[in-house]
């Protein structure tokens, strides 16, 4: 039978969907994206097992590295201003 396009969420890829069959047609190029599925699964069960103080702290970790690097961001946009400004000066 012909096939459908899948789209899983916004992974950057398409599987190839059987409905009358409900079968997927996997081939090797599509084993990335099967694992990056596997791979987000397995977080989101981690992330439901942890109770609501654990969420929380995790959520506070990961606001303190973003913040962390859009600091570190901004930096080197600094930085590349100046060198920019310099390179122009000379």
């Amino acid at each position: 039978r012909t096939m459908a396009p899948l789209r899983i969420d916004a992974l950057p890829s398409w599987l190839d969907w059987c409905a009358p069959c409900q079968r997927l047609w996997i081939e090797r190029l599509d084993e990335p994206v099967i694992e990056r599925m596997r791979a987000r699964l397995a977080r989101a069960r981690g992330a439901a097992a942890l109770g609501p103080e654990e969420r929380h702290q995790a959520a506070v970790a990961m606001a303190g590295e973003v913040a962390s690097h859009q600091r570190d961001l901004a930096n080197l946009r600094l930085v590349r201003e100046v060198l920019e400004f310099l390179r122009g000066w000379s």
